[in-house]
């Protein structure tokens, strides 16, 4: 749930998938995402890449499709996020032709693992 500004702007829903892996603990996380969102004007597309350099706090950045007014257009978005299960964030998207798209609102996000810790596939 978020918050868009601007004349294209208003309330945003919508859902983003992350799958992240942990590099160690001095180097923190990364990963990748897809996300969809919904604005009274728009509805945007992101795919991106992410990294948690060993703290709480994370960044995003990747190619955004926008569709509004029966029109597509390409763009590219950066997020910075933190927290734990709630994670507040702020999002710019740059689009050539429209007003870019400033955001403020927060993610919940669920862990789901992938896999056990002693995973193996024999021997």
């Amino acid at each position: 749930m978020g918050y868009a500004f601007g004349k294209d702007g208003g309330f945003i829903s919508g859902v983003e998938l992350s799958l992240t892996t942990t590099l160690d603990n001095q180097r923190g996380a990364w990963g990748i995402l897809f996300s969809l969102e919904k604005c009274r004007s728009y509805t945007m597309l992101h795919f991106g890449g992410e990294i948690f350099p060993n703290s709480p706090i994370g960044f995003s950045f990747g190619p955004s499709l926008i569709r509004q007014n029966d029109k597509n257009e390409f763009g590219a978005s950066a997020t910075l996020f933190g927290g734990a299960l709630i994670l507040p964030y702020y999002r710019y998207t740059y689009r050539h032709s429209l007003t870019d798209i400033n955001e403020l609102g927060a993610f919940l996000k669920w862990f789901v693992p992938l896999q056990k810790e002693n995973f193996s596939l024999g021997g």
